[in-house]
């Protein structure tokens, strides 16, 4: 297979791998968290969540039993052995928001961020052109 060849097919498949690796991350308001995983973003109000655990990743556990992984707090080697401050971080600030925001309704909504939906049609292009 000829350099070309290989680099399109690294792009192709790299590519979309690298955004969605890009994507993570958790956003939090006065009203609510936006957490955006790897393919899909979540609208969370403070209502819906019962509490928030982190060890070695941050969970998000809801109302109706549902627990949610935040994909820009999870596991690394580096943060366990420093005692993970980063999710700990995150769970101290997500708690004091919560805490000024509890009378507010609760719902989660997911929808599907910009970036999965450019990996998607990049995946679709390349199969059609072959």
């Amino acid at each position: 297979m000829p350099v070309a060849q290989r680099m399109l097919v690294v792009w192709v498949f790299g590519r979309p791998m690298i955004l969605a690796a890009l994507n993570p991350k958790v956003v939090v308001t006065t009203a609510g968290l936006e957490v955006t995983n790897y393919f899909f973003r979540h609208w969370i109000l403070f209502k819906a969540v019962s509490s928030i655990e982190s060890t070695d990743e941050v969970v998000v556990r809801l109302v109706d039993g549902r627990r949610l992984k935040v994909a820009a707090g999870s596991w690394s080697l580096v943060g366990r052995m420093r005692g993970n401050p980063a999710q700990r971080a995150m769970r101290e600030q997500i708690s004091a928001a919560m805490e000024k925001a509890k009378e507010d309704g609760g719902n989660v909504e997911v929808s599907i961020p910009a970036v999965s939906t450019l990996v998607v049609l990049e995946s679709l292009a390349y199969l059609h052109l072959k």
